[in-house]
């Protein structure tokens, strides 16, 4: 990451809310119950160009616009509404006094909109499910809301000798990929999408069997979601496969601010430190959890791993975060710290 670009983006996450009234002048939306969404919509916009020109990614607003043009169309909102918006966005960000932040999120911004205009969505729109077999089985009962009939299936994934990787892999980490792709595209509410990301935690809990002293290997890993992200199922999955391979683990969970990191590294004194992000706007997060410890620890630094949906916007965001390497999932994440 230069120091150019953080000063960027930092210039307009300081203007957020003066680009959000640019915006919404351009868009002629008058005060009213309209006006407060559309702030909100808005300033997330600009938390996402935020990101992308910190660390000079325009993958990560072309793949937002994606997501975001998935949404306009659930909400039967015309693509002349989008391209209003883009525009508006655009004459928004003439206001920034600093010329180079100025420069730097009209060239995000232009390259990531061309970006977005000549790929194939990510989003399958047909109605088709991206899961099959038990995994299909799995989300079924979550969506039917039976949770019991859920771990009744996982358990018995485990008695017929299916490993506990797998089940984690194969079948609940598709199944909960699916469940957002869902949430996006309208066909279930908030509310379904939480019971069964709550679940799924619940079951995570009842099948991951307590380590064995004799399995320990000496070796401790300290594992978090960066300070602002909810999303810890990830995470989750590879605090519990490195404690089945022996590792002693301190599992902090969601929303883990920098300063209670340092200070489990202080008290805990791991050979790895992996952090996760699902949403790109916590990727700054990342990176400053990262400073705060390399900092901290000048001479006795933990090995730094990187995971989450968020890092497979582009490939070498986890270097542009200040990590020593990056896994897609928790069984990658064992093969490099093995490595």
């Amino acid at each position: 990451m230069k120091p150019d670009q953080r000063e960027a983006a930092d210039s307009i996450r300081r203007s957020r809310a003066t680009l959000v009234e640019a915006a919404l002048a351009c868009l002629g939306i008058i005060p009213g119950p309209k006006q407060e969404k559309a702030k909100e919509d808005l300033g997330w916009h600009f938390d996402f160009l935020a990101e992308a020109v910190q660390f000079g990614e325009t993958a990560i607003f072309s793949h937002y616009l994606d997501w975001l043009s998935t949404l306009f169309e659930r909400l039967q909102l015309t693509p002349a509404s989008l391209d209003q918006t883009l525009e508006a966005l655009k004459a928004s960000l003439m206001s920034l006094s600093a010329e180079a932040a100025k420069d730097q999120a009209l060239a995000i911004l232009g390259t990531a909109i061309e970006e977005w205009r000549s790929q194939t969505s990510r989003w399958d729109r047909s109605g088709a499910s991206k899961v099959e077999g038990i995994s299909q089985d799995y989300l079924d009962c979550l969506l039917e809301g039976n949770k019991a009939e859920a771990l009744l299936l996982m358990e018995g994934l485990l008695r017929e000798g299916l490993g506990l990787p797998h089940i984690y892999l194969d079948v609940i980490q598709p199944a909960q990929r699916e469940l957002g792709r869902l949430w996006l595209l309208g066909r279930i509410n908030s509310a379904q999408e939480h019971f069964c990301s709550s679940s799924t935690q619940f079951i995570m809990a009842r099948l991951c069997p307590p380590t064995h002293p004799r399995f320990r290997r000496g070796k401790r890993l300290v594992a978090a979601a960066a300070g602002g992200e909810f999303h810890d199922i990830g995470i989750r999955m590879v605090s519990d496969l490195f404690e089945l391979q022996g590792w002693e683990t301190y599992f902090l969970g969601a929303n883990s601010p920098g300063e209670s990191v340092v200070k489990i590294i202080m008290e805990w004194k791991p050979e790895l430190l992996c952090l996760s992000a699902t949403l790109p706007t916590h990727l700054s997060l990342v990176a400053q959890t990262i400073d705060q410890v390399r900092e901290a620890f000048p001479s006795d630094l933990p090995r730094i791993l990187v995971g989450g949906l968020a890092f497979e916007e582009a490939p070498k965001l986890w270097k542009a975060v200040g990590a020593d390497a990056w896994g897609r999932d928790a069984q990658e994440a064992l093969g490099l710290a093995s490595a």
